[in-house]
């Protein structure tokens, strides 16, 4: 367990880092008053399937740190993770659901990215402590890593002016500070809510001074790389290929083809169609068919009444079976 600071706290770092040098995308600020300019996503419903894959992953991942399942314990260590992993998730979830209703927040909207994101917060902050947490405990972590994403979003966007397209920051590093924080404060074995004595004390401590080396050093060793590759024109692609997309100049094949969507009935289907040369084919209608097929459903219809006995069916039934059938 606990990996809500060596890798959600450290991917965190990273990715602000990653994006402070980089710089923002193009047209995300405005020129004139700075503000930012929403740039829409790709898919909502492709982001709330990579999203609920997250969530059962992260049930798989948190559950599977017990490191065994048939030693004597191990059963009700895995489900303790588990649960409390959906727990903070569904606080974390709400939480955010509900921020962003505030005006100081989010739009007064009930965004379902912001709730996703929030989920995910949630579950990044029980990590470092979901095996040893009670299930009060965990609601209150999901709740606390609900308000950092909140607050972390606010400040990197808003105030520090830094474009993280993905909320790496705001996710990982909000939901992963809070995650180790708490198990210093509400882990039923060290915490000094449950243990008012110098060894709580000390493992608070050496939770924030283990967030600290984290910060440090992550942030250190990631500025020099990326710096290194923005020196060298490798951290961004050119401003054509940004704003036209990368599909083209990188797979040689585009994503959503325009071809694929649509109907033929436009300028484009009648083209392929003078292409094609052949004639179109028209299907009968219902009203040519039907005076066709009548009499053979009359013939079976009848048929099915004279052996009526045999299968115990009532006649209409029958009829209306065999209507569909032909």
């Amino acid at each position: 367990f606990n990996i809500s600071g060596v890798v959600h706290v450290c991917g965190g770092v990273a990715a602000f880092v990653a994006a402070t040098v980089m710089g923002p995308r193009i047209g995300r600020f405005d020129k004139e008053t700075g503000q930012p300019e929403e740039i829409k996503g790709h898919s909502v419903p492709l982001a709330a399937l990579g999203g609920f894959i997250l969530i059962f992953g992260f049930l798989a991942f948190n559950g599977s740190s017990q490191g065994s399942i048939s030693n004597p314990g191990d059963g009700a260590a895995v489900a303790t993770a588990i649960k409390n992993t959906v727990m903070s998730a569904t606080s974390g979830a709400f939480t955010t659901m509900f921020m962003n209703k505030l005006p100081w927040f989010g739009d007064r909207k009930w965004s379902f990215a912001t709730t996703l994101n929030g989920a995910l917060a949630g579950m990044v902050a029980i990590c470092a402590g979901c095996n040893q947490m009670e299930t009060y405990a965990a609601f209150l972590i999901g709740i606390g890593g609900g308000v950092s994403y909140m607050i972390t979003t606010w400040l990197v966007l808003f105030k520090l002016k830094v474009d993280d397209p993905l909320d790496a920051c705001a996710v990982h590093y909000g939901g992963g500070v809070w995650g180790v924080i708490s198990v210093g404060l509400l882990s039923r074995d060290v915490g000094i809510l449950y243990k008012w004595n110098a060894e709580a004390a000390l493992t608070l401590v050496w939770q924030i001074t283990s967030l600290v080396a984290i910060i440090a050093w992550t942030g250190a060793l990631c500025f020099v790389m990326f710096f290194l590759l923005k020196k060298f024109n490798l951290l961004r692609v050119s401003f054509e290929w940004e704003v036209k997309g990368l599909d083209i100049p990188k797979h040689g094949e585009p994503a959503y083809p325009a071809e694929a969507y649509g109907h033929g009935w436009g300028e484009k289907g009648d083209t392929l169609f003078t292409m094609v040369g052949r004639p179109p084919v028209f299907l009968p209608s219902p009203s040519d068919v039907a005076p066709q097929i009548y009499p053979w459903v009359v013939r079976v219809c009848n048929l099915m009444a004279q052996i009526k006995p045999i299968f115990e069916i009532r006649t209409y039934f029958k009829c209306i079976l065999c209507y569909f059938i032909v």
